[in-house]
């Protein structure tokens, strides 16, 4: 299994990555699952948690969704724990056997090849919010995005470049209004073939967010899951104190640029800086922009948005890194009661909204520019 260490639990700090599959060599990133590679668990490890109210930590991780996922449980006594982190693996292999593109015979590798299909509750509910999503970003948002990305190789590993005749041939292909669905009948059908839905840029964002009912089905008192960068916290601490999630350092996987303290929600970045490939001294990153059908090429490294909703966060962080630093700044002013964000550039100058002043350290790094409140 490809277990390696995304969600580092050191310190009491947990570390934030990119939403991106395990780190690969410093070249590419790293190969999509096959269909014997996903889901795998690793056994659940329990440790004294230190809290009266909680004394069981329960800690486990699984490979799904082309990422390591880490699970964290304070309970009671090790049987709630195993039902609560059994619960939402098993919700994750479900989702999984649902979303992926990889997996020939999930729902959405269905629809993709044959351009029809009746839809799940979950993929349903996923495609309604894409498009609610799609619009409010002005189309920065884009389920329909697969057949470039595809043509890239981020969905198979095989990476090339497309020449610009292929990039012009499948860009029209990338056009949400062609995609007919039915929010009530739970249909969907693609006007032309070709066409692909991929839900990369939400699906764990999704996941994070059912994850967080089954522990608060299964008497979790505190807690949180880290699917690759999508980090979702359930409730507080057990002795009541915020979570510290670090937001990775874009050009050093083994620092951050600083600490979010929140609970009880989700803080999903999306970056440039792990899936990737390199070709003739180029480096190609995997959030591809629907407008040109390239990767998005402005002045961000990375984008973290921080609310209630792994769905929205997960949605709102990828179109965050299309619109670059200008647009989002504009975006959030617009939509400034429905999240927070940490914006890193590639210079890594560090911007956050006001409501995270109090709610954000830099240690050993420059203050971060705090955004106005109004343009």
């Amino acid at each position: 299994m490809k277990k390696q260490a995304i969600a580092l639990l050191c310190a009491g700090c947990l570390l934030l990555s990119a939403c991106a599959g395990p780190a690969g060599s410093p070249e590419t990133s790293s190969p999509a699952p096959t269909e014997a590679e996903a889901p795998q668990a690793m056994p659940i490890e329990y440790t004294d948690s230190g809290y009266a109210n909680a004394p069981i930590q329960a800690d486990a991780d699984m490979y799904a969704m082309d990422t390591v996922m880490h699970f964290r449980v304070y309970t009671e006594n090790k049987t709630d724990a195993e039902k609560a982190i059994t619960a939402a693996m098993d919700e994750i292999t479900r989702l999984d056997s649902l979303l992926s593109t990889n997996h020939k015979d999930a729902e959405l590798a269905i629809l993709n090849s044959k351009g029809e299909v009746d839809l799940s509750d979950d993929s349903a509910y996923l495609y309604d919010r894409s498009q609610e999503i799609s619009k409010m970003t002005g189309g920065h948002f884009n389920v329909a995005i697969y057949p470039l990305v595809k043509a890239w190789g981020f969905t198979t590993q095989k990476f090339q470049v497309p020449d610009q005749a292929t990039i012009d041939k499948l860009l029209p292909l990338a056009d949400m209004s062609l995609v007919h669905f039915d929010k009530d009948k739970k249909t969907i059908r693609f006007e032309e073939k070709g066409m692909g839905v991929d839900f990369g840029g939400i699906a764990k964002g999704y996941a994070s967010q059912r994850i967080m009912k089954i522990f608060a089905d299964n008497k979790v008192v505190g807690g949180l899951v880290n699917l690759g960068g999508n980090t979702q916290l359930f409730r507080t601490k057990p002795d009541g104190a915020d979570f510290n999630v670090a937001i990775q350092d874009p050009k050093n996987e083994e620092d951050f640029v600083g600490i979010v303290q929140r609970s009880d929600c989700a803080i999903i970045t999306s970056g440039i800086y792990q899936r990737y490939f390199e070709e003739n001294g180029r480096r190609y990153h995997h959030i591809i922009d629907p407008a040109t059908g390239k990767p998005a090429d402005n002045s961000l490294a990375s984008a973290s948005v921080i609310t209630a909703d792994g769905t929205t966060a997960d949605a709102l962080a990828t179109a965050l890194m299309i619109m670059g630093k200008e647009k989002a700044i504009a975006f959030w002013q617009a939509h400034s009661d429905l999240f927070d964000m940490v914006l890193v550039d590639k210079d890594n100058r560090v911007s956050i909204t006001p409501g995270l002043v109090e709610d954000f350290t830099t240690p050993d790094r420059p203050a971060p520019e705090v955004i106005p409140a109004h343009a």
